[in-house]
């Protein structure tokens, strides 16, 4: 049996994923803190380091951390489904983009409040 990783009780270095002891996961970037949902989490397909709440206190929250790039997304609500690139939306419009992309195997199906995270870019034909 594993032991339970003890909590980072230092500012975290830049690049790495941290979960509070209330569950709030923030991705840390230049001494700033970004919030991420569990959803979006996913998609970065990284570790997550626990961490006390105290060796937050001095990082200011900068915003969100939407999904990764290259991630695969179907809106929920309307079907519609997108790219995600440059942190922006890319609505797929041509099944052949699709496919070529990776299609189903690699999609994502979320609700739109988890994409709208993200603008809107160019549509991809």
């Amino acid at each position: 049996m594993r032991s339970k990783q003890p909590p980072l009780d230092i500012v975290p270095p830049s690049g790495i994923f941290v979960r509070t002891p209330d569950l709030d996961v923030f991705y840390i970037k230049g001494g700033k803190a970004y919030g991420i949902t569990e959803i979006h989490l996913r998609s970065w397909d990284a570790p997550v380091f626990p961490i006390t709440r105290t060796a937050l206190l001095n990082i200011p929250v900068e915003g969100k951390l939407g999904f990764r790039d290259g991630t695969l997304v179907k809106d929920f609500a309307d079907g519609k489904m997108y790219l995600i690139s440059d942190s922006k939306r890319r609505q797929i419009t041509n099944p052949e983009t699709f496919e070529a992309l990776g299609g189903k195997k690699r999609l994502r199906t979320v609700p739109s409040e988890y994409l709208n995270i993200h603008p809107e870019g160019e549509h991809l034909d």
